[in-house]
């Protein structure tokens, strides 16, 4: 009998958890890795201290993909990725090449998931459409860690009470005051969710994704 090898892909039990549409997408973004990220790597490290233009260039190349708006639901023009399986694999496929790239495209995830969990048909309204288009590149910014307190700030113990960022609503606009660190795509996004905090006397209550 011949010997199968746990170790080729068509032969891990994880093929058998996937769609027939997440394996064209993991087989596109592997193509798409070995032909256009493989060959200029050293170069897209250097493009981050610099001008930032191949990085850019390259992230524009990746959405007929898909990826950039494939988190949101079908119905705003997405293709409903929620798997965490699929989500880990294409960070896989991604992170062979630069790791970097999945995780820009991925910051859009992190600022719409609090719209798409809670069916914040104003916010998806409004932000989808540029995450689906294939011509224009859109990145998303989840901005929670603060300087004095890392990302303490998300635990569900301190109710709140380490989030210093304050929120106003003045006029029908949200004015922030405050500062985050070590926020994805900071200054390059087109979409951001910021926690911050409209009344620390409130605890969780007082919280907002604005």
């Amino acid at each position: 009998m011949a010997q199968v090898s746990i170790e080729r892909k068509e032969n891990r039990f994880v093929q058998e958890l996937l769609s027939p549409s997440d394996k064209l997408l993991l087989s596109s973004t592997r193509d798409f890795v070995d032909e256009q990220i493989m060959p200029v790597r050293r170069e897209l490290d250097e493009s981050t201290r610099s001008d930032y233009g191949l990085v850019e260039e390259t992230l524009k190349k990746m959405l007929p993909l898909g990826l950039q708006g494939g988190f949101l639901p079908e119905e705003y023009g997405g293709m409903g990725l929620s798997s965490a399986l699929t989500t880990a694999l294409l960070a896989e496929e991604m992170g062979r090449g630069d790791a970097a790239l999945f995780t820009s495209l991925m910051g859009g995830i992190l600022a719409m998931r609090p719209a798409i969990k809670t069916d914040n048909r104003e916010v998806l309204e409004h932000f989808a459409p540029r995450f689906v288009q294939e011509d224009e590149l859109c990145l998303g910014c989840f901005a929670a860690t603060e300087p004095q307190g890392g990302s303490d700030i998300e635990n569900a113990d301190l109710m709140g009470s380490g989030i210093t960022c304050a929120a106003a609503l003045r006029d029908g606009q949200w004015v922030m005051d405050g500062t985050k660190v070590w926020s994805v795509n900071a200054g390059l996004a087109g979409a951001y969710c910021v926690v911050a905090s409209t009344d620390q006397s409130l605890g969780d209550e007082g919280i907002a994704l604005v």
